[in-house]
Parts: C-alpha cells; sequence; structure tokens
C-alpha cells in the first residue's frame, strides 16, 4: 500500500485515486480509505481518468517512453484505455512504441501523430552481430556461421537460439581468438527451423523439461507458488529446476522472497515447451492446474475466472469450463466491459453445445441467455437483433422447462425488444402473458412486474388511461427490498421504470406537473442507486418531456448529462438519444443548419441500433427544424413519413401531436392548404380526444381555432378543454386557451 501512495500521489486527488486502483490490483484498503460506492461503469472511468492523471502528471515532469509489447492481444478494456493513452500523447512528451503483428487491423494506424514501422528481417551483418555477441566475439567455423546465417534467415530468435543449440552442443572447442569443430559436423547437427532449435534445447535439459512443460501449461507467466503446486515436485528440486532454465535463458525470473515468478522468453518458447506434450498429458495438467487454482488460489477465482475457464476447457472438462466461462461473463458484466462479458459468455454457450441434452444444461443456459440479452441491451440496444435472439432463445427454454419465475425477465426483455423495435402488437403481447401468469401464481412481486410491462408496452400505443392504471398499480404494489432486482436481470431499475413511464403517460393526459415531478423522482432514484443505465432511461426521456413543453434549458441540461454517462459507459444507444436532443436545442438556440445536420447524424446512429421506437417523434422534431428553415414542404413531408410509420407500427402516443405540426405546416404555405390543414388539425382533435390526451387535444384544438379563424365554436372547444385542466398554467399552450378563453368570455 505504501507503494502504491508514493506511486499515486502526483495525481490530482490521491484519496480518490487510491481505492480505485487499490480495487484493480485487488489490494485491499481497509478503513484507511472509503469504500467504492460507484457504479461499474463510472468505476471503470474513474479508473481510467487516474491512469491518465498519473501519466499526464509523470510526463509533465519529464519526457515519457512507453513501452507496450503485442498489442494485438489486448483485451477490449486494455485497448480501450491505450487509446484514450495515444489520444493523450499527442499533446504530452510520451512516446509510445508497441510491437504487433501486422495480421488484421493495426492498431492507431492512420492517426496523424502516429508512424508505423514494418520490422523487416535482420541483414546477414547484423545476425553475424548477434551470433559474435554470443560467443564473446570468438569467431565460428566459415562453415558452421554459414549455416546459422541461412536456416535462420534473418529471425532474431532463431538466431539467437540456433546458436545457442551449437554453443551448448558440445562440438566446439576454443582456439585462441576462434571455435573449432572438434570433429566432422554430424547430419541434421544444426535444426532445420525454429521449433526444431527450441526443442533440442529443451532435450539436453531433459532433467527440467517437465517444469518448463507445466509452466508452459500454466501459461507465458507463472507464479513459483502454482508451479509448485501443480508439479508437487520437492521444493529443493523445483528450485534447481527452476535455476537451470533461468541460467539457459529460456525463462527470466522476477521478484522474489515469496513473489517469484517466471516469464518464458518468447512465445514461442512456451509454444515449444507445450507442443512437446502428448495431449492426454496436456489434459491432464491442465485439469490439475485449474484444480488447485479452484482449491488454493481463492483470489484467482475471484479476479480471474475466465483462467480457470480456460485450463478446464482444454482438460476437456466442459462442464467446469462453462461453470467458470458463466462466472467470467458475470464478473465482466458487472464492472461493465460488455464486450468481454459477451466473449465469456459465448465461449460459456459454446460448451454447452458440446454437453448432452439435459434439464441442468437447459436451466443454466437460460441463465445465461437472460444475463447475455441484458448486456446486448447495453452494449447494442433493445433492439438489435442480438438482444431479440437471447430473449427468443430463453423464452423457449422456459416453456421447455416450465420455468414460471424465470419467464418474467425473459418476457419483460421481449417486451421492450418488440417494442423499441417498434412492433407493438408483439409487445403488449409479451405484457399479456406476463400478466396472465401473474394472475394464475397469485404472486404479489410477479404481479408488480406484470403491470409494469402492461404499462410500458401500453404507452407508446398511445393508451394512455391504460398505461396510467397499470404504471400506478406498479407502483402501489412496488417494495423496495422485494422488487430491486440486479442490473443483469431487467436491465433497469424497476421503480425507475415505473415513474420515468408514469411522467411520460401523465404529460399527454394533461398533468404536465405532475409529469415533471415524476420524471425529477426517477432521476433522483437512479443516482441514488448508482446504476447507470437505470439513470440514462429518465434522463433521455426526461429530455424528452422537456422538448415537448418547449423547454430548451431543461433538453439541454438532461442531454448534457446523459451524453457523459453514455460516453463513459459506452451507450451507443443512448449517445444517439442525446445527441438528438442536443440536436434539437441548437437549432432552437438559433443554429438551425448545425442542428439540422446533427438530428441527422443522430438518426443514423440511432436507427443503426436497430431501434424503430420514437421515429415518428424524431420525425417531427426534424419537421419543427425545417419550419425553422423555412422549409415548410420538406417539413410537410417529413411528417407525412412519420404518420405512415405510425399507421405502419402502431406506435400512436404522439400521432395527434403529427397530425397537428403537419397543420402547422400546411398554414405555411398558404391559403391554398387551409382546407388540408384544417383537415389535419381535426383529425389530430379527433386522435386526441380518443385517446383522452387532453393536452394534445388542447393544442389541437389551438390549431384548428387559428386556421378557422377564431370562429366562435372553435374558440368555444378551446375555453372547454381549457376549464378542465387543473395544472401546467404557465405553460405557452395554456397562456395562448387563457387568452383565447378571455376573448370568449368579452364576446359574452
Amino acid at each position: 500500500m505504501a507503494f502504491l501512495e508514493e506511486v499515486l500521489a502526483v495525481t490530482r486527488d490521491p484519496q480518490q485515486a487510491i481505492p480505485l486502483i487499490a480495487s484493480l490490483l485487488s489490494i485491499p484498503t481497509g478503513d484507511r480509505y472509503p469504500n467504492l460506492d460507484l457504479t461499474p461503469q463510472t468505476q471503470k472511468a474513474r479508473t481510467f481518468d487516474v491512469l491518465i492523471d498519473q501519466l499526464e502528471a509523470l510526463a509533465r515532469n519529464r519526457p515519457v517512453l512507453m513501452l507496450l509489447e503485442d498489442a494485438h492481444h489486448l483485451d477490449p478494456t486494455s485497448a480501450e484505455l491505450f487509446d484514450r493513452i495515444v489520444d493523450q500523447a499527442q499533446q504530452l512528451p510520451i512516446m509510445l512504441i508497441a510491437t504487433q503483428r501486422l495480421e488484421g487491423m493495426v492498431r492507431w494506424n492512420g492517426r496523424p501523430h502516429a508512424t508505423l514501422l514494418t520490422l523487416n528481417r535482420l541483414s546477414r551483418a547484423q545476425a553475424a552481430a548477434i551470433i559474435a555477441g554470443m560467443t564473446g566475439g570468438k569467431r565460428l567455423p566459415a562453415s558452421l556461421l554459414e549455416q546459422i546465417l541461412s536456416k535462420t534467415e534473418g529471425i532474431p530468435l532463431f538466431v539467437e537460439e540456433l546458436t545457442k543449440v551449437m554453443l551448448e552442443s558440445g562440438l566446439l572447442t576454443e582456439r585462441g581468438e576462434a571455435l573449432q569443430l572438434t570433429g566432422p559436423l554430424p547430419p541434421l547437427a544444426v535444426p532445420a527451423t525454429l521449433h526444431d532449435s527450441l526443442m533440442a534445447r529443451l532435450d539436453r535439459l531433459a532433467s527440467v523439461r517437465e517444469v518448463a512443460q507445466i509452466g508452459a501449461v500454466i501459461g507465458r507467466e507463472f507464479s513459483h507458488e502454482l508451479l509448485a503446486a501443480a508439479s508437487r515436485l520437492p521444493a529443493a528440486e523445483l528450485t534447481r529446476a527452476t535455476g537451470q532454465l533461468v541460467a539457459a535463458g529460456l525463462v527470466f525470473r522476477r521478484g522474489g522472497a515469496g513473489q517469484t515468478s517466471y516469464a518464458f522468453k518468447h512465445a514461442l518458447v512456451q509454444d515449444a515447451a507445450y507442443g512437446s506434450l502428448l495431449l492426454s498429458r496436456r489434459q491432464q495438467l491442465h485439469a490439475v492446474i485449474a484444480q488447485t487454482l479452484e482449491e488454493r488460489f481463492p483470489e484467482t477465482v475471484a479476479a480471474e475466472p475466465e483462467v480457470i475457464a480456460q485450463h478446464f476447457e482444454r482438460a476437456d472438462l466442459r462442464e467446469k469450463a462453462v461453470e467458470y466461462y458463466e462466472l467470467a461473463g458475470r464478473a465482466a458484466l458487472a464492472r461493465s466491459s460488455l464486450s468481454e462479458a459477451l466473449l465469456r459468455f459465448q465461449r460459456a454457450l459454446m460448451g454447452l453445445e458440446a454437453l448432452s441434452p439435459s434439464n441442468e444444461r437447459s436451466r443454466r443456459e437460460l441463465s445465461i441467455q437472460v444475463a447475455v440479452g441484458s448486456a446486448q441491451v447495453a452494449a447494442h440496444g433493445f433492439a438489435a437483433s442480438e438482444t431479440g435472439a437471447a430473449y427468443s432463445r430463453a423464452e423457449v427454454l422456459c416453456v421447455e422447462l416450465g420455468e414460471v419465475r424465470e419467464r418474467f425477465p425473459v418476457l419483460y426483455g421481449l417486451c421492450l425488444y418488440h417494442l423499441y423495435a417498434a412492433e407493438l402488437p408483439e409487445a403488449r403481447r409479451a405484457a399479456d402473458q406476463l400478466l396472465e401468469l401473474a394472475r394464475t401464481s397469485n404472486d404479489r412481486k410477479l404481479s408488480f412486474f406484470a403491470h409494469r410491462a402492461a404499462g410500458v408496452s401500453a404507452l407508446p400505443a398511445g393508451e394512455f388511461s391504460r398505461a396510467r392504471a397499470h404504471l400506478k398499480e406498479a407502483l402501489a404494489l412496488y417494495d423496495a427490498n422485494e422488487h430491486r432486482s440486479p442490473a443483469f436481470v431487467y436491465a433497469f431499475d424497476p421503480h425507475v421504470v415505473c415513474l420515468d413511464y408514469l411522467a411520460r403517460t401523465m404529460l399527454p393526459l394533461g398533468f404536465p406537473e405532475q409529469a415533471l415531478a415524476a420524471n425529477d423522482e426517477a432521476v433522483a432514484e437512479a443516482r441514488r442507486i448508482g446504476h447507470r443505465n437505470s439513470l440514462a432511461l429518465p434522463l433521455f426521456f426526461g429530455g424528452v418531456v422537456h422538448q415537448i413543453l418547449g423547454d430548451r434549458e431543461g433538453v439541454q441540461a438532461r442531454a448534457s448529462e446523459l451524453s457523459q454517462i453514455a460516453v463513459e459507459a459506452g451507450f451507443r444507444f443512448w449517445l444517439a438519444g442525446a445527441a438528438i436532443l442536443q440536436a434539437w436545442a441548437a437549432a432552437e438556440g438559433g443554429d438551425v443548419e448545425g442542428g439540422r445536420k446533427a438530428l441527422q447524424r443522430a438518426l443514423e446512429e440511432w436507427r443503426s441500433t436497430g431501434a424503430r421506437y420514437m421515429l415518428p417523434y424524431f420525425g417531427a422534431l426534424h419537421a419543427q427544424i425545417e419550419l425553422k428553415a423555412g422549409q415548410a414542404d420538406k417539413a410537410v413531408r417529413l411528417l407525412e413519413e412519420a404518420y405512415q410509420a405510425i399507421e405502419g407500427t402502431g406506435e400512436r402516443w404522439f400521432a395527434a401531436e403529427v397530425l397537428r405540426f403537419q397543420g402547422e405546416a400546411l398554414l405555411k404555405l398558404g391559403p391554398a392548404r387551409l382546407p388540408l390543414a384544417r383537415e389535419r388539425f381535426s383529425d389530430s382533435l379527433a386522435t386526441a380526444q380518443a385517446q383522452g390526451a387532453r393536452l394534445w387535444e388542447l393544442r389541437a384544438a389551438i390549431g384548428l381555432a387559428r386556421a378557422n379563424k377564431a370562429e366562435p365554436l372553435a374558440v368555444a372547444r378551446v375555453a372547454g378543454i381549457y376549464s378542465s385542466l387543473t395544472e401546467g398554467f404557465s405553460l405557452p399552450d395554456l397562456k395562448i386557451a387563457q387568452s383565447i378563453s378571455k376573448k370568449l368570455q368579452q364576446q359574452l
């Protein structure tokens, strides 16, 4: 801990930095530092910030040289960190030298401050210089030197290894400044390939070769403690064996005083030792190592379950491999390493395919598919095909197994998938199934989730009263201890979801103040529990509520926070949503052209996630911007397309407003379009009345009154709707309605 405190003293806030890095390294902090109470996404983002901060502090003091070997092996999280480091290196005195194989994409190639250097093979002169260094300057026989140079073909490791083979062969003797052969060079005395050369060296160390093989099975790097446990050799014998491997230059030793570890000189050395084992022996060693880690290294079980999974997999112990790959996936999901989580879950599912069918196998697959669904939601969005595939497979498994409780998160996941794909009949069907399951089970907890799903599916269809009834029933049933569920099961906190959807339901019903209060409560609750995905939901839809009310500052506040969260956590879906709201705010603030272009880019990103939900609303936003730009004809086309989408999907929550905006745009096109404008306002009014949407109804009535030049019947209609409202009187719509009502009273 003292070393960690010294290293991080250069950061801006060591008190915050030390617990983060201690957690990363699994170092207990005791009572010296506060416990981390952060969401996984936030902890990851802040850990990155600390590491970058430390690097910047070092660079401010003196130029920094960083070395990164084998960049092609970077895991997704490490790659993300180094992407940030590379970006920072452009402004700081930092040189990062990374080695990478040329297969596939070369990282950072094309960056203006990055230079790609292809390392060619050594020239004969350079290879000869390496050989001279290894012989201490003594000349090799010309014929032998020629064979080494020809066979190694300028590969540095091969040059070194083949030279060592010959020096250790006993075929050379010193004669002054030269080395001479003791006799004719036997056939095949000089290995033909690098692998043959490495194997020849291992064969000469026959007494310790098994230790090298066990080390190779453990990995490129391995601790003395694990090597001892796996080899079961006496301590003195193991120390002698590792000493010989180090002396031969095949492995490097690091650390000491009980913390000794080893690393193979090169991956090819490990490969040679590993490849020299028979398959049966290799599997046996993997099994021994996996069981040893499982029984005696709990810190590895907790921190690196994927390592144990790989050993069980190579030991052909598939059930155990699946178990640990699932653990690894959940651990990655808990720290918001979504790419890694999905990779681990995929390996687990692949392992399950090789097992014989059974209820136990199906239950484990069900558990994994539910987790995959949640991970896909966070990584790719609700409407991504991968999300639908995970939940659809889980639903099949639930039916096969006769599971009721497990079916709830599955059906809810399907409900959300279909909702955001704008497949509202299917979303309603999933919600109805949940209600039926809850009714037959007579379970309060399941009833809460069923009513929540019913409310969630009713709102997009424009069934506002039904949505309100189900959401209020869900909130009445809600119990924090009973219903708060892990993020990987339901993707969002259930209480936050109910409040968010209730806010969006109360707005069209004519209760804007209650809508804003419910959204504020949802945001506060999400912040309190510290779950980023749950916070993103009310931030985005709160921005939508504020936009509908014409509150540019409210939209900017919600969208700005949402954008920051989405960037930190890698939420593509929410980042696109934030950009859409920010584009409208920019246009509303006067940057019409910038807002238009930003909106088009953001809409493409939204669609790229597979989402079709909200597209009619976004079309109306786009039309509003076009109206500001004086492009009423284009606005009309956009609104016609939006209404066609409504008809095609059944997403009717904004239907009345789309029709109203059509009327507004048609009015801009002159007297010839006035009859059609009146028709659209009338259609909007009828739609709103059918939905019981009093705010939409008021807006349509105001538009119709304006189109009819305030004729008495239209004015009376506005006054009647206005008199039925009980809140929101400071809103522009209600102020206009109040003014119209006063004129009516004066006429009377």
